[in-house]
């Protein structure tokens, strides 16, 4: 799947983000920085401890970047909490926070829909194996979540702790 059809899948603006950002090249570039920045987890961390600033920071800062990349779906919803968050107080932010999170997983899912992973389980603790993402065909891999420049299909992995590792065609 090219970054193209990644944004027709998500219902994101492409066309929009690439008037803005000028090659399909840099807006993969911040796409893929996206599914590795923090302002989501930041976001239910902040929920979770019952942080209304520091949730309205992680709001607002997803919000910003999800217009920034056209993402509008997302941006959308984002906004709506973000006001919410807007006066520091969590009253009723639930419904709102359901729908980003919706979303996103929507978002940040929509480039792994044609990709299998091979080695998944739980394993003991010090443990080695290989993981090897399968893309269907007509697509290509481009990298793991962990590091967009790990660009090799399979790789080898010790187990040091809970871990969740996701292949993006």
């Amino acid at each position: 799947m090219n970054i193209r059809e990644c944004y027709d899948t998500i219902g994101a603006d492409f066309e929009d983000v690439l008037g803005r950002l000028g090659s399909e090249s840099l807006i993969q570039r911040f796409a893929l920085k996206f599914i590795d920045d923090g302002s989501y987890n930041e976001l239910t961390e902040a929920l979770a401890e019952k942080n209304a600033e520091k949730a309205f920071r992680a709001a607002h800062t997803l919000k910003g970047i999800c217009l920034n990349l056209g993402l509008k779906n997302l941006y959308t919803v984002s906004s709506d909490l973000t006001e919410k968050l807007r006066g520091r107080e969590l009253d009723g932010y639930e419904a709102l926070y359901e729908k980003v999170s919706e979303q996103y997983k929507i978002t940040v899912n929509g480039a792994d829909k044609h990709v299998t992973t091979k080695g998944t389980g739980t394993y003991r603790y010090g443990y080695e194996l290989w993981i090897t993402a399968e893309v269907e065909a007509g697509y290509h891999f481009i990298n793991w979540n962990m590091d967009s420049s790990l660009t090799e299909s399979s790789m080898k992995i010790e187990v040091t702790g809970d871990k969740t590792y996701t292949a993006y065609a």
